[in-house]
């Protein structure tokens, strides 16, 4: 989505609040991840079936002005305007960005389009005591937006906060993460390929931060964070970070970057590299490294989505004494979320908490699917001895995303065939040795 187009949606939505909803605050404008917003107190209250109006007067003509001033000047010009809620809200720069719609003022930062883009107002929320947030969407043109918005219903219907519920992972109840068994076992499997993958030698390893009898200098991070939704996807409480710490070298990082690419090469995948610097803040393709790492510059492995966004999975960070953090997962949450949402709930065999449910029809089927999980000790096996019936039984087991399912009844018991059911592949009849063939090659791979 345009970057341009949701700037200049966020001022005009700016605008078109305070002049409908009289003592209307504008506490913060802007574009998030996905399009843009604003943040505003109201004593009169809003609601969504406002948005009607609030459109309307969005997309009523209007001149929109953008222009640069000088810290000191800008307080000057905003006293004289009776804008002292604004001047609280200047941050400490040489320069201020200040963007005039009749006599509207707002905080203004990079280009903004000539005119009102094509837009959709999509969520309101309220934070606080008459406090809301209204978020949406903007693009340069109608057709452009409607494309947009056709994506974004088919990724809501495998909204990640919802699917981690219902694969009872996890759940968030608006302030904390709340990890099932299930979800924590996955985050352990994670960390157990990491580890596995690494194999960091310990005299590679720098610094008194790593904790005594810690192997290959691996450890995790419980770092605090305010819970953020950027309309449906995730950043969540806590952040584990898995961190290595190396020798600040470009051999070092370039073998870094390899293996997180192997890694990642697992879950298919594909990342983009950028650097950050301290001072900018800016990203830049890697491409353009000169193979030099200052304190607190980064190098981020960033995913895009199905809907266009970039989110960052790996981090490397120069950090002070000649020694670089590497994280192959900056947020486990965060990986879980996004192999969720672009796979519809599918997770690669090595990381399902459950790689295979074995589903018998009668006692007879159920010594045999014991004796099935008995022959496959490097799987990680359910036996279903629910007393439903057979047809509820599967349905669970497709909608907990089950990599492999396995239904033994009297026709499988007599022809020594097991019926199969896997992620994108049509029921199927296997032999045990066809079975166990197909699954360590998935796991191996």
């Amino acid at each position: 989505m345009d970057l341009n187009a949701r700037r200049t949606a966020a001022h005009f939505l700016a605008y078109s609040l305070s002049q409908l909803f009289p003592e209307t605050k504008v506490l913060d404008s802007g574009v998030n991840h996905l399009g843009f917003f604003c943040t505003f107190s109201c004593k009169g209250g809003v609601e969504e079936i406002h948005f009607p109006v609030i459109e309307e007067k969005m997309y009523e003509p209007k001149e929109i002005r953008q222009f640069e001033m000088v810290y000191n000047n800008c307080l000057d010009f905003l006293r004289d305007q009776g804008e002292k809620f604004l001047i609280s809200r200047i941050p400490h720069t040489q320069t201020v960005t200040l963007v005039q719609i009749h006599h509207f003022f707002d905080l203004s930062e990079g280009e903004l389009l000539e005119e009102m883009p094509a837009f959709s107002l999509q969520r309101l929320e309220k934070t606080d005591d008459q406090v809301y947030t209204i978020s949406g969407f903007a693009a340069t043109s109608k057709h452009e937006l409607k494309q947009f918005l056709k994506l974004w219903r088919k990724w809501k219907k495998n909204d990640p906060i919802q699917m981690m519920s219902q694969l009872e992972l996890m759940k968030f109840d608006g302030v904390r993460q709340i990890s099932y068994p299930k979800g924590e076992l996955l985050k352990s499997l994670l960390i157990s390929l990491w580890e596995k993958k690494t194999q960091v030698e310990k005299n590679h390893v720098m610094g008194d931060g790593v904790p005594d009898g810690t192997d290959f200098g691996f450890w995790r991070e419980e770092r605090g964070d305010r819970w953020h939704e950027e309309i449906g996807f995730l950043n969540p409480p806590y952040q584990t970070r898995d961190s290595i710490i190396l020798q600040s070298s470009a051999e070092s990082v370039i073998s870094f970057l390899q293996l997180i690419n192997e890694m990642y090469n697992i879950f298919n995948c594909e990342l983009s590299y950028y650097l950050v610097s301290k001072r900018s803040k800016k990203k830049i393709a890697l491409d353009k490294w000169n193979q030099k790492l200052v304190p607190g510059a980064k190098i981020l492995g960033c995913v895009t989505d199905s809907l266009g966004r970039e989110w960052s999975l790996s981090a490397i960070e120069a950090e002070e004494s000649n020694r670089v953090r590497c994280s192959l997962f900056v947020c486990l949450e965060r990986l879980i979320a996004f192999l969720l949402s672009q796979n519809e709930g599918w997770l690669p065999l090595v990381i399902a908490p459950v790689q295979m449910r074995v589903i018998p029809v009668d006692k007879q089927a159920k010594k045999k699917a014991y004796e099935l999980k008995s022959q496959l000790p490097q799987l990680r096996i359910e036996v279903d001895e629910q007393s439903c019936e057979l047809q509820q039984k599967v349905s669970q087991a497709r909608i907990s995303r089950i990599p492999y399912l396995v239904i033994i009844g009297k026709s499988e018991l007599e022809s020594g065939c097991l019926t199969i059911s896997s992620f994108g592949q049509e029921k199927r009849e296997l032999v045990f040795e066809q079975l166990l063939k197909e699954v360590n090659e998935q796991l191996e791979n």
